[in-house]
């Protein structure tokens, strides 16, 4: 569970990062098209910065298991009690879970939010204002254009709902990195291989 979750405040930081940087795009500039221009940016860096975290996660996730796989076999070899760090070996479904847990908090209050809307009759919107701000950085290109063409003053609850693409996208940013960084590894530890069994002589 803790490893998830610091991988998990790694997204956080960089949310909240570039939701700095989104609110400074909103401030410079009463221009929508640059507006939108920017925003996109943002939102380019943001996912740069977590392909890049990820794809390094999955090269040493699978380093990590490739040294596990060593420490088991060794413990069967000679009955020793060693430890095997099972938590950050690699596996494909955590590259989803990662982006999953990374847009958790957006799930949970855009679906509270529909709960008090519904409740209120559309009179409090506060839950996906929040939502809004902590993913601003996702927010803000729908924002800009819907105001872009429906305008300013029109404005509805189901507006931020448009934010919830936020969840496929933040999987797909973790998830293959973290594959493709695993996959580097993987083809390093085969050539390994396949060069340890020329030199043996096994290779035919």
């Amino acid at each position: 569970m803790y490893y998830y979750l610091k991988k998990s405040a790694i997204i956080y930081v960089f949310l909240i990062m570039t939701a700095i940087t989104a609110v400074a795009i909103v401030t410079i500039t009463q221009s929508k098209p640059l507006q939108l221009v920017l925003s996109i940016v943002n939102l380019a860096l943001f996912s740069m910065m977590i392909v890049a975290v990820f794809y390094h996660e999955g090269t040493e996730s699978m380093q990590i298991t490739y040294k596990n796989d060593s420490i088991r076999r060794q413990i069967i070899a000679t009955g020793e009690d060693l430890k095997v760090d099972k938590a950050s070996e690699y596996s494909l479904y955590k590259g989803f879970t990662f982006g999953l847990s990374g847009a958790g908090l957006l799930i949970v209050l855009i679906v509270v939010h529909v709960i008090v809307v519904i409740a209120t009759g559309g009179q409090t919107l506060t839950l996906g204002r929040i939502a809004g701000i902590v993913y601003l950085s996702f927010y803000e290109p729908v924002s800009v254009i819907i105001r872009m063409f429906i305008g300013d003053a029109v404005f509805s609850w189901w507006h931020y709902l448009l934010t919830l693409y936020t969840v496929p996208f933040m999987m797909t940013l973790t998830a293959i990195p973290y594959y493709l960084g695993a996959k580097k590894i993987r083809l390093q530890h085969e050539k390994i291989e396949e060069q340890q069994r020329f030199i043996h002589g096994d290779k035919k």
